[in-house]
């Protein structure tokens, strides 16, 4: 039986993390055809979900969700003894702190720098994209060093903190971390590659298509 209905759209990152925290938890969920810019225009989506974006969950019930940590915590906390959200109350906090850092200083400065590459943050300028794409290694580095001796970010047990970060740490791969970036990050490589492999969310995350070289400046 299904748990609810999940608006997203094929590709879409913060959609990727809670359809495989949904996989790993064995959840159910359904998943209508949507148009990225326009099914989440409608005056009916909107009426549900003010934000007007994706992702957005609507419960049997009418419960209704926007946010992808607040949906992904939500579907967790429906299967237990999967022990998504951590076995107690430390590792709960500590799954929040990954999830925070991983959003707040990979994620951001990784979007910005590819928004100014790709022209999407108006002029290009080269001191601003250096400033954000410098800032994304040291914070892999300092993931790098804690999965040195851990095979989960939390505790012994695949949480949602993985999940989340392995949906960031895939883009990453496959635009700014390039071959020699990541020949530096060893074990955030293998712990990367043992998340995205395990059988229960293979499928969302699909095929890596790892970078050689970091993506550039193309000027028109």
């Amino acid at each position: 039986m299904s748990v609810g209905t999940l608006y997203t759209f094929s590709g879409l990152p913060f959609g990727k993390r809670v359809r495989a925290v949904a996989a790993a938890a064995g959840l159910k969920v359904d998943e209508p055809l949507t148009q990225a810019g326009k099914s989440n225009k409608t005056a009916i989506f909107v009426a549900k979900f003010p934000n007007a974006k994706f992702p957005a969950f609507e419960a049997p019930d009418g419960f209704k969700l926007f946010e992808s940590s607040a949906i992904a915590r939500y579907l967790a906390s429906l299967a237990p003894d999967a022990k998504l959200l951590g076995t107690t109350a430390q590792e709960t906090a500590l799954v929040d702190q990954w999830i925070s850092f991983a959003d707040n200083e990979v994620r951001v400065p990784m979007i910005n720098a590819l928004m100014i590459l790709r022209g999407t943050a108006g002029a290009y300028s080269q001191e601003i994209e250096h400033h954000w794409r410098q800032r994304v290694i040291p914070h892999l580095e300092i993931l790098d060093a804690h999965l040195k001796d851990n095979t989960f970010l939390v505790g012994n047990n695949l949480t949602i903190a993985d999940l989340t970060l392995a949906t960031i740490v895939q883009q990453a791969f496959t635009t700014l971390v390039d071959r020699s970036a990541r020949a530096k990050l060893p074990s955030l490589v293998e712990w990367y590659d043992s998340i995205v492999n395990l059988p229960t969310v293979k499928d969302v995350y699909g095929e890596t298509a790892y970078i050689d070289v970091a993506l550039q400046y193309q000027s028109a």
